[in-house]
Order: structure tokens, then sequence, then C-alpha cells
């Protein structure tokens, strides 16, 4: 595959990151909505579907790998120093939509790290919650841990 085959391909693949990136926002917008309404059973369908979203985040990632390795072949360097962006440069104007999309790329990347702290956040605060509700309905003593105190029963069981 000669190098323009190469960047073509690797600008599909940053155009799959893309989509796929703005897919896992969207999953980690309904996560949110599930602990917001304390819907437990949308939580774990959400979690289910991240694990099977995060699958093909590898897969994409091998691919990636694999063209950069082509490209660094080709231009006699070691894989590990091209980036998107060094690979832009290198060919010039023909790497203006990588350029773009790299650029792209970054942004949905820092919005889904954002996301994800806030739902962190999020998930922390109910655990809190959850753990002082505890302790106040079991009288914890000294202020041990709920599940040091006694023991609890799933009420859906």
């Amino acid at each position: 595959m000669n190098a323009q085959s190469v960047l073509n391909h690797l600008a599909a693949n940053v155009r799959e990151e893309l989509a796929a990136k703005r897919a896992a926002l969207a999953l980690i917008e309904a996560q949110e909505g599930a602990v917001a309404r304390c819907d437990m059973d949308a939580f774990e369908a959400g979690l289910e579907r991240m694990r099977v979203h995060l699958e093909g985040d590898r897969r994409r990632e091998q691919k990636r790998q694999r063209l950069i390795e082509q490209l660094a072949a080709a231009w006699q360097v070691a894989p590990g120093t091209l980036t998107l962006g060094s690979i832009a440069i290198r060919f010039g104007a023909q790497g203006d939509e990588l350029r773009g999309l790299r650029g792209e790329l970054r942004q949905v990347v820092a919005d889904v790290a954002r996301r994800n702290r806030r739902l962190s956040a999020l998930l922390g605060m109910h655990r809190r919650l959850n753990r002082d509700v505890l302790k106040v309905v079991l009288g914890a003593e000294g202020g041990a841990e709920p599940t040091q105190a006694g023991s609890l029963v799933d009420a859906r069981a």
C-alpha cells in the first residue's frame, strides 16, 4: 500500500473514531440520566453497552497502529515517533483533512473526559449519600461503615 493510500485509510479510521467518541458521549450522558433518576436497570444496561463500545475502541486503535507502522516503515522512522499531527505535517497539503480530523478528535475526546469526570463525581456523591443514609438508619456506632455494622438484604431478591 502506498503512503497516500495509507493516509486515506488513516483518515477513515479517525472519522470512525470520531463517530465512536460521539457515541461514547451519548452513552455517558445516558448513564448520567440513569444515575440522576436512580434507575439501576438503565444504568446496568448502559454499562453493558459501554463494554461493547470499548471493544470497538481496541479494534480501531489496533488498526490505526498498523497504519502508522506502515508509514513508519516507508519513512524509515520508529512508529512511536509518529502522531496524527506529525503525519499530517509530513504530508503537507495532502494532510489537511487529517489535521482537521485530529483537531475534532481532540475536542471530542476532551468532551468525553469532562463528562466522565462529571459522571464519576455524580456516582461518588450518590455513594457518599447512600453511605451516610445507611449510617443513620443502621445507627452505626463510632462512625463504623454500614457494611461492618450488620447485614443488608437485597429487597429485589
